[in-house]
């Protein structure tokens, strides 16, 4: 979804960039929640920068970056209601939709939304964010840093699909 690259033997002129799909993604689920990626590929670009982000250290990065983009939601969503209020719409969309495109569509802004949920319900701990990093497959010693949604050595940024997403709004109060 998002992508920080930077030159191995420099710690400036990294490039922040945000894929096309980001631009639907942002017109179903609110660009409020699209920017929980750019804050987390903004955290990447800062890091490097200082010279805390290398290929050695990714692990301790996504912690970083994750931990950013939990700070995020929560700001932005104390109570995760918008979150999972959003989820329910679109799953309800998903599954009306007759037109394959839009089932997709709606379908990824689904997934999306449970990978932010996965972020939130880490509660910015350092274990559990350590828990879904590597969850994720992201493994230290990887020449580049890329979230695109494609797999290049590791798991993609979007968790697998499971058969019972209901369970990752738990911590919205009832």
């Amino acid at each position: 979804m998002g992508l920080f690259t930077y030159m191995r033997d420099r710690l400036t002129g990294g490039i922040v960039k945000l894929n096309d799909r980001m631009k639907l993604l942002g017109a179903l689920v609110g660009h409020a929640f699209t920017y929980a990626t750019v804050v987390h590929e903004a955290k990447h670009a800062r890091d490097r920068e200082s010279g805390r982000l290398t290929p050695e250290k990714q692990i301790a990065g996504e912690i970083a970056a994750f931990r950013v983009q939990h700070d995020w939601l929560a700001l932005m969503d104390p109570s995760g209601e918008r979150m999972l209020t959003l989820w329910g719409a679109l799953k309800l969309r998903r599954d009306r939709a007759v037109d394959p495109d839009a089932k997709a569509a709606y379908a990824e802004a689904v997934v999306y939304l449970e990978h932010l949920s996965d972020v939130r319900s880490t509660g910015g701990d350092e274990d559990k964010l350590k828990k879904l990093v590597h969850k994720l497959g992201y493994a230290d010693g990887h020449d580049h840093h890329d979230h695109d949604g494609h797999d290049h050595g590791r798991a993609a940024a979007l968790p697998p699909a499971r058969n019972e997403r209901d369970r990752h709004f738990r911590y919205v109060s009832a």
